[in-house]
Formats: C-alpha cells, structure tokens, sequence
C-alpha cells in the first residue's frame, strides 16, 4: 500500500515539473491577457493612402494640368473607402488628417495659379473626408463664381459726341456654353445676367483698354487691353 502511494506522488511530482518545464519554454503573453497584436502605424497608413492623390497633385503642380472626371472620381472613391476603413482607428486618425491637410494646400495652390477647375476638383475630394467644413464652403463657394467669369475681348471703341459718351465694343464668351455675345457698352453700365454680371467702371488711358467689374464678388476688376 505504502508503495502504491509513494508511485502515485511520484508520478504527480513529475507531471509539475514538466508542466513548468512548458511554461519555461513557451514564450511569454500567449494565453489569457496577452496584448493583441498592434496595427499598422500612422505612417504605414499614409504611405498607403498617400499615391491616390497623386494625379489630381500632378495636374495642380503642372503648368497646364489635366484631370479627367474618371480620375477625379476614382480618387474620391479610393479615399472615401481609407476613410471608412481607418477612421476609427487612432492611427488611421492622424493619417488621414494629414492627407486631409495636404489636399488643403494643394487647394490653395491651385487658387493661386487661377486653376479653377482643378481647385473645385480639390474642393471635392476633400469631401471624402469631411463633407461640412467651413475651408470647403468658403472655396466652393469661390471657385464656383470665379468659373461663372465671363471672358472678353475689346474690338475698339467708338465716340457718340451727341451724348458726349464713348462706347466700347466688345466680344464676350459665356462659360459652359461658349457661347459669344457682341455688346456694345459704354462706362458705368452693367451687362450680362447673373451669374456672369459684369460692370463697365472704366476707359484705361487713351482708349487703350477697358477696366471691368466682376459682380459676383464685389471689388474684384480686371483689364482688358485693346490688340495692336
């Protein structure tokens, strides 16, 4: 009986010592509370996300750069589905702020070269990541009147002395349409409609040009010079 005993103890103590052994070999964090595996990091995140923007980018830094519709949808639907995937994410937050902020600047670079359409395609891509934001209104708003600008060209003037007034020929085309009016308009007279509404504040020099108004943002003039 006593052996019996002494077996069962000692088969007991063996099984410990090579369930401690195990525990000593197997690597720390694999059973219960071991920390999840971490996800990709910021910068994985935007190195990934980051070539999408590369046409739109290509066509704002280019002299004359062009940007398909096609394009332009495809670069808005490959950021609206980064933002559906990492914007829950910490991580994937200050990723896509960052590019959010790239797209921003290459908005405002494309105001500054008077690339209008390229600037309205910035405005909606970056409804990918926020659809109501003051920056986006404000340019959308903007950009959308400055490609309502009508574009004119000055064919001479002619002087009525009976009404003491000189008036000023000149072609205008229409946006969008194309489409070309011969006017005849004379200082101080408004011409076209809405939203191309344009006002004649004055002659430059000795009938060397014309100074215009651009109604829909009050303040904004541009020159057109007579062609020698």
């Amino acid at each position: 009986m006593r052996t019996r005993i002494l077996l069962v103890v000692a088969a007991a103590v063996g099984f410990l010592v090579v369930v401690a052994l195990v525990l000593a070999l197997v690597r720390p964090g694999r059973f219960l509370g071991s920390k999840p595996p971490e996800g990709p990091s910021a910068e994985d995140i935007y190195a990934r996300v980051r070539p999408v923007l590369k046409p739109w980018e290509n066509a704002v830094l280019a002299e004359k750069g062009q940007f398909e519709p096609q394009d332009k949808q495809h670069v808005i639907d490959a950021l609206a589905a980064a933002t559906s995937i990492y914007q829950n994410d910490d991580n994937g937050k200050i990723a896509l702020a960052r590019l959010a902020d790239e797209v921003r600047e290459l908005i405002r670079t494309a105001r500054k070269k008077e690339a209008w359409q390229l600037a309205l395609d910035g405005t909606e891509i970056f409804g990918a990541f926020r659809k109501n934001e003051f920056f986006i209104r404000f340019y959308t708003e903007m950009v959308e009147k400055q490609l309502a600008r009508p574009q004119v060209t000055l064919r001479g003037f002619i002087e009525d002395i009976p009404k003491n007034t000189i008036y000023a020929f000149v072609d205008v085309r229409l946006p969008k349409s194309n489409k070309v009016l011969s006017l005849q308009v004379r200082p101080g007279e408004e011409f076209l409609d809405p939203p191309h509404t344009l006002r004649f504040a004055e002659i430059i020099g000795d009938n060397r040009g014309i100074r215009l108004e651009f109604m829909a943002i009050p303040g904004d003039t541009f020159d057109v010079m007579l062609r020698k």
